[in-house]
C-alpha cells in the first residue's frame, strides 16, 4: 500500500511530504513487529520474542508514541535480568512522567532505551 501510494500517477494521490510516508511506515513496522512477536511467543521462542518486543519498543519510541512505548517497555521487563530490570524500571518511570506532563521522548532517552534493549536481547545480566 505504501509503495503503491508512492507510485501513483497523479501527484495529489502520492505522499505530499516525507513525514506522512514515515508515519505510515512506522505504523506498518509496528503491526509487523507485533505480529512476529505474538508468533514467537506462541512458539515459545523467548529469544526471538524478546527481539521483537524490543523492536516494537524502539519503533514506538522513535515515533514518540509514549503510551505504546510504556506499554511494551513494561512487557520488555519480563525479558530483563539482573541490573537491567532496574534500568527498565527507570525507563518506565521516565515514560510515565513524560506521559503525565505531555512531553516528548528525548533523544537521550531514546538512546538509553536502545542501549538497554540491546543488552537485554544479548541476554546480559
Amino acid at each position: 500500500n505504501i509503495i503503491m501510494k508512492c507510485l501513483e500517477k497523479k501527484k495529489e494521490d502520492r505522499y505530499q511530504n516525507v513525514f506522512d510516508m514515515q508515519k505510515d511506515l512506522i505504523e506498518y513496522l509496528k503491526i509487523e513487529y507485533k505480529k512476529s512477536w505474538s508468533e514467537s511467543k506462541l512458539k515459545g521462542d523467548l529469544k526471538r520474542s524478546c527481539f521483537y518486543c524490543g523492536k516494537v519498543v524502539t519503533v514506538c519510541a522513535a515515533h514518540n508514541d509514549i503510551e505504546n512505548t510504556l506499554k511494551y517497555t513494561i512487557d520488555l521487563k519480563n525479558y530483563a535480568r539482573g541490573e537491567f530490570k532496574k534500568d527498565v524500571d527507570d525507563i518506565i518511570e521516565k515514560l510515565k512522567y513524560l506521559m503525565k506532563e505531555k512531553m516528548v521522548i528525548s533523544d537521550e532517552l531514546q538512546k538509553q532505551i536502545n542501549i538497554i534493549i540491546h543488552q537485554i536481547k544479548m541476554g546480559r545480566e
